[in-house]
C-alpha cells in the first residue's frame, strides 16, 4: 500500500515538473521578446524623437521670434484707435518668395525683421564685418494702411542702395550713421497705383526729421512688367528733393529673371542730378538656388555730366538649411573715377535671416 502511494506521488511529481518546464518554456518566449526587442524599439523611437526635437529647436526659436514680431506690432497698434481689419497678409510665391527681402521692402502690408551679417573682403586683402538690419511692423487696426519701420541705414535716398540689394557698404562704413525709424501710411490705393506718405527720423547721430510722399505704379506691357516710382521728400539737412525710378522686368520660362532700371535723384545738396542705370539677370538653378549678373553705371550732372563709377556683381544666392535663411556670395568689381576707372575687386558674403511673414 505504501509502495503504491509512493509511486503515485512520484508520477504526479514528474507530471508537474514537465508541465512546469513547458509552462516556463512557453512563458520565456514572450519574456525574451519583451526583454530584448521592445526596449530596442523603444530606444530607437526615443532616439528618433530626440533627434527630431533637436532638429526643430531652431525652427521653434524662429517661430518664437516671428510671434514676437506680430505681438509687438499688435501691441504698438493699440495706440491707433481704428476699426480692426481681418484681412490676411498676401503671401509671396515663386521667385518672389526667393527674393523675399527685396519684395517685402516694396510692401506696406507685411510684418518682418531682417538681419544680414556681411563679411566684405577688399582688394588689399583687408576684411570687415558689418550687420545690416531692417524691420517693418504692420498695424492691423489701421485697415492695413500703416506700418512702422526701423533700419540700419538712414532714411536718405541712396542711388547705390537698390543696386546693392540692401544697405550699401557706404552706409555701413559711415561712422555717423545710426539708422532711422518712422511711420509709413498708405494714403490712396487702386489696382495699379499706390500713394504713400512717411514721417521718419534719421540718426547721424543727431535726429534729423524727414518727410516723404511717394507714388508707385505697376503696369503690364505685353510680356514686361513696368514699375514706376516717384518720390518727393524733405530732409532737415538736405532740404527738398525728388526721385524718379523706372524698372522693366520680365521672366522667361520661370527660370530667367531680367530687370532693367533707370533712376535719378535731385536734392538741394546734390551735384545736379544723380543718375543710375542698371541691368540684372538672375537664372534659377532650382527652387533653392540662383546665380546672377548685375551691371551698374552711376553719374552726376553738375557742373557737367560725369560717370562716377561702374560696378559689376555676380551674386550666387541659396536657401540654406531653413526656408527663412539665405546665403549670398557676391564677387564683383568697382571701377571708380577717383582711381581712373581702374579694376578694384571685392567680395561680399552675406547671410540673410528673416523672421515674421516669410513664405514657406
Amino acid at each position: 500500500m505504501i509502495a503504491q502511494i509512493t509511486e503515485t506521488l512520484i508520477a504526479h511529481r514528474r507530471t508537474c515538473t514537465r508541465s512546469g518546464m513547458l509552462l516556463l518554456l512557453c512563458s520565456s518566449i514572450p519574456l525574451q521578446a519583451i526583454g530584448e526587442d521592445t526596449p530596442a524599439k523603444e530606444a530607437s523611437q526615443v532616439s528618433a524623437e530626440s533627434m527630431h526635437i533637436h532638429r526643430d529647436h531652431l525652427d521653434h526659436f524662429h517661430l518664437f521670434c516671428s510671434d514676437c514680431v506680430y505681438r509687438f506690432a499688435n501691441w504698438l497698434d493699440r495706440f491707433v484707435e481704428r476699426r480692426i481689419s481681418s484681412d490676411d497678409d498676401p503671401a509671396l510665391e515663386g521667385e518672389d518668395a526667393f527674393f523675399a527681402d527685396h519684395e517685402i521692402e516694396e510692401s506696406v502690408r507685411l510684418s518682418y525683421i531682417r538681419i544680414s551679417p556681411t563679411v566684405r573682403i577688399r582688394e588689399s586683402g583687408n576684411s570687415d564685418v558689418s550687420v545690416d538690419f531692417s524691420a517693418r511692423l504692420r498695424l492691423p487696426r489701421s485697415s492695413r494702411r500703416a506700418n512702422v519701420f526701423f533700419q540700419r541705414a538712414d532714411a536718405r535716398e541712396d542711388i547705390l542702395r537698390d543696386f546693392e540689394g540692401r544697405t550699401s557698404s557706404e552706409d555701413l562704413e559711415d561712422p555717423d550713421n545710426r539708422g532711422s525709424a518712422g511711420v509709413e501710411l498708405s494714403l490712396w490705393e487702386r489696382s495699379r497705383l499706390r500713394l504713400t506718405g512717411s514721417v521718419g527720423v534719421s540718426f547721424r547721430p543727431d535726429p534729423e526729421p524727414r518727410i516723404k510722399l511717394g507714388l508707385y505704379g505697376r503696369y503690364k506691357l505685353g510680356w514686361w512688367l513696368a514699375k514706376i516710382k516717384q518720390d518727393v521728400f524733405w530732409d532737415s539737412d538736405d532740404g527738398f528733393g525728388e526721385r524718379t525710378k523706372l524698372e522693366m522686368e520680365r521672366r522667361f520660362n520661370n527660370n530667367l529673371l531680367t530687370r532693367f532700371g533707370a533712376e535719378g535723384i535731385w536734392s538741394e545738396e546734390a551735384r545736379g542730378v544723380e543718375l543710375a542705370q542698371s541691368a540684372l539677370f538672375y537664372y534659377f538653378l532650382s527652387e533653392r538656388r540662383a546665380v546672377g549678373l548685375k551691371l551698374g553705371v552711376f553719374e552726376h550732372t553738375w557742373p557737367s555730366t560725369v560717370v562716377d563709377e561702374y560696378r559689376i556683381r555676380i551674386p550666387y544666392r541659396q536657401k540654406i538649411w531653413k526656408t527663412w535663411m539665405f546665403l549670398e556670395v557676391e564677387p564683383g568689381a568697382r571701377f571708380p573715377r577717383d582711381r581712373d576707372y581702374s579694376f578694384t575687386p571685392e567680395l561680399a558674403i552675406t547671410v540673410d535671416l528673416l523672421a515674421g511673414h516669410i513664405p514657406e
